[in-house]
């Protein structure tokens, strides 16, 4: 470090530069560093839209980045390594630590337990018993691929449509006035097309009735002005990261409510188990597609109407755990006895106004038995 001081330090001399630093030089040596952190710190936020949060470990590397580059800008300017550059680089290796410490200690080795627990399932569970009448209106005969290939043709029919706008593919399944639907918004094809678009905001969604089959393009008396597709202030994203700075959100869902009005719903999570583990949803916040106002419930007061906070993802990731970390971490490895793994693949079910995530469980066992299914509800 102090031969690269002196190659700056010969450099700035051969361009006539004052080797003698006065106050007033020094003083520049803080205030130019300051100012190049603070613009990249501004200009990341807003590109890379970081939660300013210490569980998150995109957030630890990008201040880690900063704290270094002041130090270095700060000791080439100044000439010399200083305490300054000293505190900052041993802070910065102290957040690597945390990181590196963190990461380990948080892994299931040493709380398989803990990721056992994050998912209760009642083993004593009737499903019978507890569904005695199911209506055959809930019972979805079209799956996501299908649901997809509709909505494509219903929107391949609306000719001022198709050459504006395409169709996000995402396709959330969700219970509408007691039917099973999947919806998903319209996108702007192209740049051009939100330049000329964006004042209107986009101006219908698709809904695909799970049960009938029949898809349709519902258009609205005012167009949705937040969404995946738009740029700046209006980017759904970055509109919640300006207004929640230091949430960590999961997966969006699109969702409509029972009177037909446009929301995002935005799933806030923590780590439970250690600083960067055991991931769980703690709220969520609710944004209206259309105006953009927005708020923030906590886990056990969202509104019933919402239908999914909690990602299938994350839903799978804790019944794995469940099943695997029945009886420790050790036997998960070598016995394995008692642990249970999800099936393959997964299917959504409308139970009294909630929408459940259904799979069923098998064992690891050469058998490889299925021993029973479970129903997750995705909003609890």
């Amino acid at each position: 470090m102090d031969n690269f001081i002196q190659i700056i330090k010969e450099k700035m001399n051969h361009f006539s530069f004052h080797s003698n630093y006065t106050p007033s030089s020094k003083k520049w040596s803080y205030i130019i560093p300051l100012l190049v952190v603070l613009i990249l710190s501004i200009v990341g936020e807003y590109v890379l839209l970081l939660p300013i949060h210490f569980q998150s470990q995109t957030f630890i590397f990008h201040l880690i980045f900063l704290l270094v580059l002041f130090a270095m800008l700060h000791a080439i300017l100044l000439g010399t390594i200083d305490q300054v550059s000293k505190v900052f680089v041993a802070i910065s290796l102290g957040l690597l630590i945390y990181v590196g410490i963190g990461s380990v200690y948080s892994a299931p080795v040493f709380h398989a337990k803990n990721y056992q627990k994050q998912l209760l399932l009642d083993k004593k569970a009737d499903f019978y018993k507890d569904n005695e009448t199911i209506s055959y209106q809930s019972i979805p005969v079209v799956d996501r691929e299908s649901a997809i290939k509709l909505g494509d043709r219903k929107m391949g029919q609306m000719i001022d449509y198709v050459s504006q706008f395409e169709v996000d593919e995402s396709y959330e399944q969700i219970n509408y006035q007691e039917t099973p639907y999947r919806v998903t918004p319209l996108e702007y094809s192209d740049l051009i097309k939100w330049v000329t678009n964006r004042k209107e905001g986009l101006p219908a969604y698709i809904k695909v009735n799970m049960v009938t089959q029949e898809s349709e393009v519902v258009e609205l008396k005012e167009g949705m002005k937040y969404s995946k597709s738009e740029h700046f202030g209006r980017n759904i994203y970055r509109h919640l990261r300006m207004n929640y700075p230091t949430k960590m959100f999961e997966e969006l869902a699109f969702e409509i409510d029972e009177k037909g009005t446009l929301y995002w719903i935005a799933p806030v999570f923590e780590y439970q188990i250690g600083p960067f583990g055991g991931k769980d949803i703690v709220g969520a916040v609710l944004v209206d597609a259309v105006t953009g106002k927005h708020k923030y419930y906590d886990i056990n007061d969202i509104p019933s109407w919402v239908d999914r906070v909690y990602p299938a993802n994350l839903v799978i990731s804790q019944l794995e755990n469940y099943g695997k970390y029945t009886n420790g971490y050790i036997n998960s490895i070598f016995s394995q006895k008692g642990v249970l793994q999800p099936t393959d693949g997964y299917n959504y079910i409308v139970i009294k106004d909630d929408v459940y995530l259904y799979t069923g469980l098998t064992s690891v066992s050469k058998d490889a038995s299925n021993v029973g299914f479970a129903l997750i509800n995705l909003r609890t």
